[in-house]
């Protein structure tokens, strides 16, 4: 069966789906390397509904859903922390959709968004090679490598980042 996935904005009910959908999508890619348990925790504690109301319904934020047969797939958040640099802090799209150019396009999106914006960056764990690799692919570089403060352990994450007025974004 041919996947037909739609990105639309998103909006304050589909909190509870994008809740369950990221809580899957995340112990998809965390679980080897943070934990099932400690991904089930930090999920719970990032992506309150309240939480992803509010940011559905802010003007500030680029909240997109990406969508299969009403199924939230694949999920982009963007904001600008500062003039013309914006933060995408969510990147999420189901393990069974990669590849098909569905994450291209949620960040192309996000980043569109935000026309008058210079600089796009993101953070990424190291160990998350194929995200890393994909960031790389859309013209982000690695600029610094920290420890991340949300882990009891030794675990370090990207910062990459995307001059946009240089790729004529």
């Amino acid at each position: 069966m041919p996947i037909q996935v739609s990105i639309r904005p998103t909006m304050a009910e589909d909190a509870a789906k994008l809740k369950a959908a990221l809580l899957c999508i995340w112990h998809e890619t965390y679980d080897t390397f943070l934990g099932a348990d400690r991904v089930t925790t930090l999920a719970a504690g990032w992506h309150t509904l309240e939480k992803l109301i509010a940011e559905a319904q802010s003007e500030r934020t680029c909240s997109l859903v990406a969508c299969d047969k009403g199924q939230i797939v694949g999920h982009a958040l963007m904001y600008e922390p500062e003039p013309r640099t914006i933060h995408l802090a969510r990147l999420y799209l189901d393990h069974d959709y990669h590849g098909k150019g569905i994450g291209k396009a949620l960040l192309q999106q996000a980043i569109g968004a935000f026309p008058h914006a210079h600089k796009a960056y993101l953070e990424v764990y190291e160990p998350n090679r194929r995200a890393v690799e994909f960031y790389k692919g859309q013209g982000f570089e690695i600029v610094a490598k920290t420890r991340d403060a949300h882990t009891d352990d030794v675990l370090y994450e990207y910062r990459m980042e995307k001059d946009l007025a240089r790729h004529g974004e």
